[in-house]
């Protein structure tokens, strides 16, 4: 009897680590749900929306009222992870080409994007861009596809803890050309 006790007690202690490892390996390859996204953006959206908004490099950005509804425009593949309004605002989901039609026919266009969802397990970053692109205009023409770019982002991670996505803030970040 004390062989067999000694055995089991062996046997767990072999067997126990090797299951907790395949469970958390199990875990690191996990692909994020719709939920999972949808939870992860609108954090994301609440915390960097505003701040975005009220940043003095977009001053020339109009946007556009539609019903009095003010409309911001979101370049995305996956409209339905996005909340459908920000307080005041209600947000336009496009297609890539769809936003290039924007850009095009006026000249440039202001618009947010997000960044792919990019980590394993339960570590998520991503960046909320809000971006302006305007068309280059010489003597009164418009030389498209020319034109100039810029960009202001803000980095989130969001890190998952019982079964809760929980994102913080990183840093923010820049482009232009």
């Amino acid at each position: 009897m004390k062989l067999l006790k000694i055995f089991i007690c062996c046997f767990l202690i072999t067997i126990f680590p090797i299951l907790i490892s395949a469970q958390h390996g199990r875990n690191a390859n996990r692909r994020l749900t719709k939920r999972d996204k949808t939870e992860i953006v609108e954090q994301a959206f609440a915390d960097g929306f505003e701040k975005l908004m009220k940043d003095g490099e977009f001053s020339e950005c109009t946007i556009p009222l539609v019903y009095e509804e003010q409309i911001i425009l979101i370049r995305t593949k996956e409209p339905a992870i996005f909340p459908k309004s920000i307080g005041e605002y209600r947000l336009m989901f496009m297609t890539e080409k769809k936003i290039e039609s924007e850009i095009k026919s006026n000249n440039g266009d202001c618009f947010f994007d997000l960044s792919p969802l990019i980590g394993s397990g339960n570590k998520v970053k991503v960046t909320l861009w809000r971006w302006v692109q305007v068309i280059t205009v010489l003597g009164g023409k418009s030389i498209y596809p020319n034109r100039w770019v810029a960009a202001t982002g803000r980095v989130y991670e969001a890190t998952r803890v019982k079964g809760i996505w929980q994102v913080k803030f990183l840093n923010s970040t820049a482009l232009e050309s």
